[in-house]
Formats: structure tokens, C-alpha cells, sequence
């Protein structure tokens, strides 16, 4: 593909139980092919030699789900990253979860525990996985941590405390399923992104439809306001 590249993609995975209920699905299976999208998805990025990508798979105001959505949501998540880890770890890939540990079920948070124990040597990508993650949220909680620690609020200090402080700045974001907005997806991090919009819900969004986005923002003048 000879075009100018992202470095970095951040995926808003969105449709997923729309895509399932127009298939007479259960929404359940649409989260399932969800997931497994994610996969397909991640590996084809890193093929091409996009050396980072985030998903937006659970944000904080997905608790307002029904208890079973949640709880089905919570044990796919588990299979799913512990999959994930073993599968991209042998590719030199590191999987990292961004978002708030607190209120995510035991098992997950000692998944996550693990894997910075069981960290690859050499890293060669970063698979990044939003799990109740909000954007101002993150930022919130940043400056708080500041002033506790009697350090001041600053850009400087802002960007060093990022989840995704020690990576590829975010060049492109995609977001599935007609819908053109953010939902608070990093907030600080996409402020000179560029955006793509697919009306095809997740399950759907093909290596295709990954080449047209990428194709697309080639095309884009990036001047970072000058």
C-alpha cells in the first residue's frame, strides 16, 4: 500500500447488537462477532505495519446496560483478552488495557495484572483495549492526581500521565455504524486526529473497508494548526 500511513489507529467498535437484531440475532452473537472482528481487524493493522491501534470496546457509561448485557459483556471480555495476549504476545505485540480498573470483575483485573508481569521483552505493537474507559474521565482523574501529588496542571504533565503517554500520538480515528461522534473516545489524545466515519455496523467493517479509511486519510492535509 504506497500511500502515507497511520501510525496510529483508534477503532470506535460501535453496532454491534444493531447489526445482530438486523440479522435476527441474538445480541449476545453480535457482541461475539464483534469480538472477533476486533481480531481480524487488529492482525491487518499490524500486517500493514500500523505499529499501535486502541479499540473502544466498553466505556464507563456502558454500566447503564441491562445487568445481563453487562455480565455476558464482562465474561467475553475475559476469554477474549486472554486469547488476545496469547496470540499477539507471540507476534511481539502488547496487549494493554486503558480505563478504570475499578468496578471490572476479579478475573479481569488479575488478567490485566498478569499480563504487565508476563510484559514481552520486545516490543513491535501495541493492541490497545478501552475497557471502562471515558475520556474525561481520564483527564479528570490525571488532574487530580496532579494537585495530590503537588505537581501542576500543565499540558506537559497532562500528556505524560496519559494512558497512551508512551506511545505514537493518535493519527486516525474510525468509527462504525452511521453514527459521527466521539463518545468521549480519547478526548486529549484526538484533538488534531483525523476522522473516518463507516456506516457499516462492526461486524461488518472489512480489511476492504480498513483500506478505503486508510486511503482516505492519505488524502487529508494534516497542519496541525499552522
Amino acid at each position: 500500500m504506497n500511500i502515507q500511513m497511520p501510525r496510529h489507529i483508534g477503532f470506535i467498535v460501535d453496532g454491534n447488537r444493531r447489526w445482530a437484531r438486523a440479522k435476527g440475532m441474538s445480541i449476545n452473537e453480535g457482541h461475539k462477532r464483534g469480538a472477533k472482528n476486533l481480531e481480524i481487524i487488529a492482525k491487518a493493522c499490524f500486517a500493514i505495519g500500523i505499529p499501535s491501534v486502541t479499540f473502544y470496546i466498553f466505556s464507563t457509561e456502558n454500566w447503564q446496560r441491562s445487568n445481563l448485557e453487562v455480565n455476558f459483556l464482562m465474561n467475553l471480555f475475559q476469554k477474549q483478552i486472554a486469547k488476545y495476549i496469547k496470540e499477539f504476545n507471540q507476534k511481539d505485540i502488547a496487549v494493554n488495557i486503558i480505563g478504570e480498573k475499578d468496578g471490572l470483575a476479579r478475573p479481569i483485573k488479575k488478567l490485566i495484572g498478569n499480563n504487565r508481569q508476563n510484559s514481552i521483552k520486545t516490543i513491535k505493537g501495541n493492541l490497545n483495549l478501552a475497557l471502562n474507559y471515558g475520556g474525561q474521565d481520564e483527564i479528570v482523574s490525571i488532574c487530580q492526581n496532579l494537585v495530590k501529588n503537588n505537581q501542576t496542571i500543565s499540558r506537559e504533565n497532562i500528556e505524560k500521565n496519559l494512558y497512551l503517554a508512551n506511545q505514537l500520538p493518535v493519527d486516525l480515528i474510525i468509527r462504525t455504524s452511521g453514527e459521527i461522534r466521539l463518545s468521549g473516545f480519547l478526548l486529549w489524545q484526538s484533538a488534531y486526529a483525523e476522522l473516518y466515519f463507516s456506516k457499516k455496523y462492526w461486524p461488518d467493517f472489512t480489511l476492504l473497508d480498513l483500506q478505503l479509511a486508510i486511503r482516505e486519510y492519505s488524502k487529508r492535509v494534516r497542519r496541525f494548526g499552522k
